[in-house]
C-alpha cells in the first residue's frame, strides 16, 4: 500500500475505484474475494480504492474496522493508495480515526 503523501497529480494518474466489500453468508469480511478484486483492479491500471458507501464501511464494527485497515493495507501494491471513508457519526469518525493513526495510511493529503 502507498504510504507517502498524497498529492492532486498523483491521483489524477488514475480514476478512483469505490468496490463493494465482500463478504461471506455468516456477514463476515471475506478476504479471499477483497483480495481478488483489489488485484483485478490493480491488474486494470487503478491505483487509487476508495473504501466508503459501496463498502458499506460506515456499518462496520471498530473490531471490523481495524481488521479491514490491516487486511487492505497488505492486499494493495506498495503503488495503490487505499483510502477509507470514516464515519458517519462524529463519534464513530473519531474512534475509527484513532485507529487510522496507528497505521501506514497515507499521513497527509495535500491539494497543490
Amino acid at each position: 500500500m502507498y504510504t507517502n503523501p498524497v498529492t492532486t497529480a498523483l491521483l489524477e494518474r488514475s480514476v478512483i475505484a469505490v468496490p463493494p466489500l465482500a463478504r461471506t453468508t455468516e456477514l463476515a469480511i471475506h478476504l479471499e474475494p477483497n483480495q481478488t478484486m483489489v488485484r483485478h483492479l490493480e491488474d486494470g491500471g487503478v491505483r487509487s480504492i476508495l473504501y466508503g458507501g459501496n463498502a458499506n464501511f460506515y456499518h462496520l464494527r471498530l473490531e471490523e474496522y481495524a481488521d479491514i485497515l490491516d487486511a487492505l493495507a497488505d492486499m494493495a501494491d506498495s503503488d495503490t493508495k487505499v483510502i477509507p471513508s470514516v464515519g458517519p457519526t462524529y463519534g464513530m469518525m473519531i474512534e475509527q480515526a484513532r485507529n487510522l493513526a496507528t497505521r501506514d495510511f497515507p499521513p497527509r493529503w495535500s491539494c497543490r
